[in-house]
Order: structure tokens, then sequence, then C-alpha cells
């Protein structure tokens, strides 16, 4: 799944040279959120914080985006659920975190249907 996962990451730097309707940044939230998830299976919180930073990251570059194609309530949510992500974290609650990267990536999903 790392693999997998890492190949995806890539191919988002190579989706990029084309400019697709969909931007770039929305697919590295889907590998950051699920690589936050897979941090919290092999038992690296410091790594799913690290994972956590860069999706929030990501998430500051696109958000604007997220505005301006009508998404304000699912940017909310996303939000909403990266400041759980942090708490959970913060708690070192790795069922919780593990959660909502979860419905992180369910709502990454829901942001990129605001660009087809």
């Amino acid at each position: 799944m790392q693999a997998a996962n890492s190949l995806s990451a890539t191919t988002m730097d190579l989706f990029q040279l084309y400019h697709p309707a969909v931007p770039a940044d929305i697919g590295r939230l889907g590998v950051s959120e699920r690589q936050v998830t897979l941090d919290v299976a092999s038992d690296d919180l410091a790594a799913a914080g690290d994972s956590l930073a860069k999706t929030g990251a990501v998430w500051a570059r696109v958000r604007g985006s997220a505005f301006a194609s009508d998404g304000a309530g699912i940017a909310a949510e996303l939000d909403a659920s990266l400041a759980a992500q942090a708490e959970a974290l913060a708690a070192q609650d790795s069922a919780a975190l593990s959660d909502q990267a979860r419905a992180g990536l369910e709502i990454v999903d829901q942001l990129a249907r605001l660009y087809r």
C-alpha cells in the first residue's frame, strides 16, 4: 500500500504538467490523507504528524480554489476534519486519527467532484 501511495504522489506531479480540470493538489490531498492512515497503521505517529503537516500545507494552497468552485461547505468539512486529526494526534489517539483521516479522504473525493 505504501508503494502504491508513493506512486500516486509521483503521478500527481505528472498530472500537473497537463493542467487537469481537477487541480493536482486535490489529488495530493488524497495522497497525504492516505499517508496519514498508513503511518498510523505502522504505529508511527511522528510520521503521521509529518504527513498531516503536509496535508495542511497542500490544503492551504488549494483551499481558495475550492471556495471559487462553490465548495465552501465542503471546505469547512475538510477544515473540521483536519482540526480533528490534529487533536487526535495531540492526544496520541491512533484510532481517532485514522478515522478522521479516512473521513478526510471522503471529503477530498467530494472536493474533486467540484471541478468536474
